[in-house]
C-alpha cells in the first residue's frame, strides 16, 4: 500500500524533552472482517481458472519474425490469482474501508525540524490483502524566545551590564529543565563565549549537548547628568594600560601616524 505523510508542529520544549502526541488522519484501512482479501470471512474465494492461480497468462503470437510469447496480467482475476466467490459484506469486496485512524506517538527527546517517525503498516491498505503502507510523520519545531539550537547544543545570548562585565557577578542562566547560577568572571569582554558541558539537549541515543553562552555587554542608553559625570570621573581614573585592545590600537595608530587616538 501507499505511504501517508503528515506534518506535526512541536513546541521547542516538547521537541527537546520528548513527549506523547496523537495524530488523526483518514486512510483506507484493511478490512478486519475479510483480512483485506475482499472475500467473505477472508475465505470465500477460489483459485482463478484462467491463470491457475499464477495471476498472469501467456499470449502466443505469430509474426513475420517468428513466434513470440507475451506474458500479461490475467484479465479475469486482475493478477491476484483468485476469484471471489462471495464478497465481504463489510467492505463490499474492496478489501478496505475509508476510516479515520488515531494513533499515539511516543516522540523521543531531541527531535528537530525535518526529523520524522515511521509507523509500520499504518498507511494505505494494499490491494488484495497485501502489506499496508506506512505512516510518516515529519516534525516542524517552533523557535524559542531564548534558545537557538545547533544540533544538540543550545546557544544563548546573555546580556549583562558593564558593571557586571568589569567586576564580575552571578547571573541566572536557563537550561531545558531549570536555571542555574553562572559566575561571570571579572573583566569579561563583550562577545566572549563560555561553554558549559552537558547542559544542552539530551539525545535519545545517549549523550547530552552543551550550553554555549555569548556575553553581550549592554551600555545604558539614557543617563542622567550626574550619572554621566560619575562615568567621566571613573574613566579619568582608569589608565589606558588597563584596556588591552585600546592600548594596542593606540600604540599602532601612534606608531603609524604620530597621533594618539584617545585623548583623556
Amino acid at each position: 500500500g501507499e505511504d501517508i505523510q503528515r506534518e506535526m508542529t512541536l513546541s521547542f520544549m516538547d521537541a527537546a524533552k520528548g513527549c506523547k502526541k496523537t495524530v488523526s488522519y483518514m486512510r483506507n484501512e484493511p478490512c478486519a472482517a475479510c483480512r483485506g482479501t475482499g472475500a467473505k470471512n477472508g475465505t470465500e474465494y477460489s483459485t482463478c481458472g484462467k491463470c491457475q492461480g499464477k495471476g498472469v497468462v501467456q499470449q502466443v503470437q505469430n509474426t513475420m519474425f517468428g513466434r513470440t510469447i507475451r506474458q500479461t496480467v490475467c484479465p479475469d482475476c486482475g493478477g491476484t490469482g483468485r476469484t471471489i466467490k462471495e464478497k465481504c459484506p463489510d467492505c463490499k469486496g474492496k478489501g478496505s474501508q475509508r476510516k479515520e485512524t488515531t494513533i499515539t506517538l511516543d516522540i523521543p527527546a531531541g527531535v528537530n525540524t525535518n526529523s520524522y517517525m515511521k509507523k509500520k503498516g499504518m498507511g494505505q491498505a494494499a490491494p488484495n490483502g497485501g502489506v499496508p503502507g506506512d505512516l510518516i510523520v515529519v516534525f516542524r519545531v517552533e523557535p524559542h524566545k531564548i534558545f537557538v539550537r545547533d544540533n544538540f547544543d543550545l546557544k544563548v545570548d546573555l546580556p549583562i551590564s558593564f558593571k557586571t562585565a568589569a567586576l564580575g557577578g552571578v547571573v541566572k542562566v536557563p537550561t531545558v529543565d531549570e536555571t542555574f547560577d553562572f559566575t561571570i568572571p571579572e573583566g569579561t569582554q563583550n562577545g566572549q563565549v563560555f561553554t558549559i558541558r552537558g547542559k544542552g539537549i539530551k539525545s535519545a541515543r545517549g549523550g547530552t549537548g552543551n550550553l554555549i553562552l555569548r556575553v553581550l555587554v549592554e551600555i545604558p542608553t539614557k543617563l542622567s547628568r550626574d550619572q554621566k559625570k560619575e562615568i567621566e570621573k571613573l574613566d579619568a581614573d582608569i589608565d589606558l594600560k588597563q584596556y588591552d585592545r585600546m592600548k594596542k590600537y593606540s600604540d599602532n595608530v601612534e606608531a603609524l601616524y604620530g597621533q594618539k587616538p584617545f585623548e583623556k
